[in-house]
């Protein structure tokens, strides 16, 4: 790169210097000299201090370049930048490198070459700047709305410990980022990861165990798992005993509540007990009248001839005419998803419920039934959810 730019911009006579001729033999063969040696050409090797674009350019204002200074930073815009190994990064760099020719096509030799690699450097500042902006708004999000992030820290845990698990583990130490959190210690990849690879939540059983005095291993252990954790030092690993036993005693979920329930009774819940056939089909009634835009409706055996209201002195509504209404008066999609039974073991007939539905003639209804009888996955499984879900 450094001869190719001496060749092509080094000082040289003027055009007017030239005769006609001249100019009509040298000019198209030195520039086709040039745009081969720039295709070739590796990029040149970062330094560690180059001077700033500011200091190369001699004005504020961009200077006009001539037509072949136009070229080559078009050739430089589009050449491949093997030493950098994002793409996104390749062609930021290659777009600034083309703007230091172009808005400085006076420079020569070293200068020149400096910009460039200035230039470079400033396209890797700059995109790793963005890269870790995006990375720590992504887990900051991510915490923001799973319990915050009271203290994290990579700590190195055993593997299995899990109660009730049939998992076969030899237990292999690995490194891991832990986040505690105001109801639980999850733990992730790294401190990248917005995903956690396991959550201990807070209960009556959670405790911190310290294997002996200046250990730096201790095990939390909790209803669903006994986890061996080491840090790096005698401190942090007190550090992290200190906080995780100080936000137990905060926590209500560590305390005992009535019923010996996990979590505390609450004045305001967005949630209402069922207690009854009655209450559960007047409130299901209540909730397919009020849909402005789709039902879903998922089950292990449903019936559509079902009554939602009955009684002395009171009309009688069944599913089949709540779901009617929906879909044929108010244009509201009704899906239904049915446990496609096996029929030598089972009288669900989901047939028949998938062609009742199909019965009532409107396009907004579809039925599924699930899983297929040539799913070998799904031999011993079953759906066993009873859902409404109501927009």
């Amino acid at each position: 790169s450094r001869e190719a730019l001496h060749t092509y911009l080094s000082p040289r006579p003027s055009e007017e210097s030239l005769g006609r001729e001249q100019r009509a033999q040298s000019s198209p063969a030195r520039l086709a000299a040039t745009r081969v040696q720039v295709q070739q050409s590796a990029v040149p090797p970062l330094t560690p201090s180059p001077p700033r674009l500011s200091d190369v350019s001699t004005s504020s204002s961009p200077r006009q370049s001539s037509g072949t200074t136009t070229l080559l930073a078009d050739m430089i815009a589009n050449a491949p930048r093997p030493n950098l190994p994002d793409a996104d990064l390749a062609k930021q760099a290659a777009l600034k490198a083309s703007s230091v020719i172009r808005n400085n096509p006076k420079l020569r030799g070293d200068a020149l070459m400096e910009a460039l690699r200035r230039a470079e450097t400033d396209a890797v500042i700059e995109f790793n700047a963005l890269k870790e902006e995006r990375r720590v708004h992504k887990a900051t999000a991510h915490h923001s709305v799973t319990g915050g992030l009271l203290h994290s820290g990579m700590l190195e845990k055993k593997s299995g410990g899990r109660r009730n698990s049939m998992e076969m583990t030899v237990g292999t130490w690995r490194t891991r980022w832990f986040v505690l959190k105001s109801s639980c210690l999850a733990y992730y990849l790294n401190d990248e990861d917005d995903q956690p690879r396991d959550v201990l939540l807070f209960d009556q059983s959670f405790r911190v165990i310290r294997e002996k005095q200046g250990s730096h291993s201790f095990e939390v252990q909790t209803t669903s798992r006994s986890l061996h954790l080491r840090a790096s030092t005698v401190e942090e690993c007190d550090v992290w005993c200190a906080k995780i036993n100080a936000m137990m005693r905060t926590s209500v979920f560590c305390e005992d509540h009535v019923h010996s329930s996990f979590a505390p009774m609450r004045d305001v819940a967005m949630c209402s007990a069922l207690v009854n056939g009655d209450n559960y089909y007047r409130a299901v009634l209540t909730a397919l009248n009020m849909a402005a835009s789709e039902i879903f409706i998922a089950g292990w055996w449903i019936n559509l001839d079902v009554k939602l209201t009955r009684g002395e002195g009171e009309s009688e509504v069944t599913l089949r005419d709540a779901l009617t209404a929906a879909a044929c008066e108010r244009d509201v999609k009704v899906y239904v998803m049915l446990y496609k039974e096996q029929a030598v073991a089972m009288p669900n007939n989901s047939f028949h419920t998938e062609e009742q539905l199909r019965a009532i003639g409107s396009e907004n209804i579809f039925v599924l039934r699930h899983p297929h009888i040539l799913d070998v996955s799904a031999t011993l499984w079953s759906h066993h959810e009873k859902l409404v879900v109501v927009d």
